[in-house]
């Protein structure tokens, strides 16, 4: 499994580029210039060097879900595979 790692990474990299593209490509100027100003100060804070890195294992949490309930991620973790996502919220 470990060998389907780099593989894996490189088609959800692909799929997230092509994401990217079909966004800019009907996104108005002024959204995508407020969105990149905030991926740049992201970027700046310094925030991508304290993350988890692929394969580390989380220590437990529990933060609001889209809709304001509390969820654990223990509880995520009992029912499968869990993946977290950033979401800055309404801009």
């Amino acid at each position: 499994m470990a060998g389907e790692e780099p593989k894996l990474t490189l088609e959800l990299q692909k799929e997230l580029d092509g994401l990217r593209e079909s966004y800019l490509a009907t996104t108005p100027a002024d959204v995508t210039e407020t969105v990149q100003r905030a991926t740049e100060q992201l970027l700046v804070s310094g925030i991508t060097e304290r993350t988890l890195k692929v394969g580390t294992r989380a220590p437990e949490f529990s933060l609001p879900n889209a809709v304001g309930r509390e969820v654990r991620l223990s509880t995520v973790l009992a029912r499968g595979t869990a993946v977290i996502t950033f979401y800055r919220g309404v801009w």
